[in-house]
């Protein structure tokens, strides 16, 4: 049995076709889906590419680490490519994998890298010496990995990152593996994560007119803690909520998703040309999803619903295709594969066993939970019908109603829910509680004598990123 691990860059749960989206082009997506297992009621345990890409590996939440976000405790952790390679299997990295240090192999046979951070680019990965060799440039339009603006990539669509990824996936299948022994790939895609620059033609594959509006923009922002008004200035995000500017950038947002879709397709025709793709575990999922514009908010870093609900599916022989409802999580993947390779777990691993949720034999998770740094670090914690997220800097908190998939109101303020937030943050330290156990030596503490911790309000956390604005008001970017 081959296992193929398949990861998109910030793919919100709701930009795919299969998900319920009636406008974007997902067709190879969507068929894989209709062949697995698919869950409906998937969250990243973080929404950012470090933390979130350790869950998936590790199985275990990064603030169980020694250090937690800011330490390296989760360096000695063992990968699934560790465990797997000891059980003999080919093990290879393709794409973007953001590993820190960016040096490590962390038990990969075979590495080929695609990054898009200063850090790991600096190494000239193996995308950036392939154009080099052609005299070509990724980032000749000027943007970066952070700017939220649209643009069209200089480059031809068989030069752009997202072909060159699924060419190295392609390639692997064909003749880049041993043959007398099964693999653990881990193809992992660095889009759609900004720059919103899709190559010709899928740069003008959407109408940004025929697009949705942003939702959950109705509650007034002085209704949101102080970090979120902090964070919507310091990104200039009112500049970017311009209709003509948002819907400009996701129309290139889903025009990169389309083109992952491709190489999508190529990929499951090899593996059925090869003759092994009934005998190869597919794996979908994304690391975080994207705002464009939800919540009045843009990139990820955040605990609403477009920023932590992610797409996943796993399609294994002898499982029926199907969807369940269920909560699960990056630190389920590790236990999965684990267990379809007939191989333990590491003991400390949180998450639990994808097939034995789908069949109902996994205890049923009645909470959620995310966490992150940014912003001075939250913790979003929900059931299907209410979320509450609460803010380490100032101690802030927000809860909506998300019965309808959105968060439109904060009731945190109103007395009326008051009863609502204590049983969340009840839920929340019990959870916290709970993981403290499992941690190792030296991770983070978030409860104290019973409560949840917090600082006085930081205002000075977001100064790094005041040029950001500049880059949106480029006007040649925005014509």
């Amino acid at each position: 049995m081959n296992f193929l691990l398949i990861i998109c860059d910030q793919l919100r749960q709701d930009a795919l076709g299969f998900y319920g989206n009636k406008i974007i082009k997902t067709p190879n997506i969507d068929n894989l889906a209709n062949e697995s297992a698919v869950f409906t009621n998937a969250y990243c345990a973080s929404p950012l590419c470090v933390p979130a890409r350790i869950s998936i590996l590790t199985g275990r939440y990064v603030i169980s680490f020694a250090g937690g976000h800011s330490g390296s405790g989760h360096s000695a952790a063992p990968r699934l490519s560790h465990l797997l390679k000891e059980a003999g299997y080919h093990t290879a990295a393709l794409g973007k994998m953001h590993f820190d240090p960016c040096t490590s192999s962390y038990g990969f046979d075979r590495f080929v890298k695609s990054e898009d951070t200063s850090e790991h680019r600096q190494y000239k990965d193996d995308y950036q010496q392939y154009l080099a060799q052609k005299g070509l440039f990724e980032w000749g339009h000027g943007l970066d990995n952070w700017d939220i603006v649209w643009t069209a990539s200089l480059l031809k669509k068989e030069d752009y990152v997202t072909t060159w990824n699924g060419d190295q996936a392609v390639e692997y299948l064909r003749s880049g593996r041993p043959k007398d022994r099964p693999f653990f790939c881990v193809c992992s895609f660095p889009k759609p994560h900004p720059p919103f620059d899709p190559p010709k033609p899928y740069d003008t594959m959407y109408d940004p007119q025929t697009l949705p509006l942003p939702k959950g923009c109705i509650d007034p922002i002085e209704n949101k803690p102080q970090t979120i008004r902090q964070w919507q200035q310091a990104w200039d995000f009112n500049f970017c909520m311009q209709r003509r500017i948002q819907s400009n950038i996701t129309s290139h947002y889903y025009g990169n998703i389309s083109l992952i879709d491709d190489q999508i397709g190529r990929i499951t025709e090899t593996l059925r040309e090869q003759k092994i793709y009934d005998d190869t575990v597919i794996l979908f999922l994304s690391d975080h999803g994207e705002q464009l514009g939800d919540q009045r908010c843009f990139m990820k870093h955040f605990g609403y619903e477009s920023s932590i609900h992610i797409p996943m599916f796993i399609k294994a022989p002898g499982i029926r295709p199907g969807t369940c409802d269920r909560f699960v999580n990056q630190t389920d993947i590790v236990p999965t594969i684990c267990s379809l390779a007939g191989i333990s777990a590491p003991p400390r691993a949180d998450g639990l066993d994808l097939l034995k949720t789908y069949s109902g034999k996994a205890p049923e998770r009645e909470y959620s939970v995310s966490n992150s740094a940014a912003g001075g670090g939250w913790f979003s914690i929900q059931t299907k019908k209410w979320k509450y997220i609460y803010y380490l800097n100032g101690g802030e908190h927000e809860l909506y109603d998300i019965s309808n998939g959105c968060e439109e109101e904060n009731l945190a303020r109103n007395p009326n829910y008051a009863g609502q937030v204590k049983t969340m943050q009840s839920a929340l330290i019990e959870w916290l509680s709970a993981l403290q156990k499992n941690s190792d030596p030296g991770a983070p503490l978030y409860t104290e004598n019973g409560k949840l911790k917090f600082k006085p309000y930081n205002d000075k956390i977001f100064n790094s990123i005041k040029r950001r604005p500049l880059a949106h008001r480029i006007p040649d970017y925005l014509t």
